[in-house]
């Protein structure tokens, strides 16, 4: 049960500082917006993502992971309709 529980806490505190970042980035007009700050942090969140995966293979079986996941990959597919 402990490591389960490891194991959602990293998976949330990554969608975490994903959402911090969105509100972030939502309170920003859309003429301040820089576009490559946007795209240098998904690939930031995207590779974070790629090691966890990594070093925990049994992660993806999970669906919080699953979900991050998701939502980190629609996030960075999004950007070119920002840029």
């Amino acid at each position: 049960m402990e490591e389960l529980n490891q194991l959602y806490t990293k998976i949330y505190d990554i969608y975490e500082t994903h959402h911090d970042k969105v509100k972030e980035w939502s309170m920003i007009s859309w003429g301040k917006l820089d576009a490559t700050v946007l795209k240098e942090e998904a690939d930031i969140q995207e590779s974070t993502v790629r090691k966890l995966k990594k070093n925990i293979p049994s992660i993806s079986k999970y669906s919080p992971f699953q979900k991050l996941e998701s939502t980190i990959s629609g996030f960075k597919t999004s950007l070119p309709l920002i840029e």
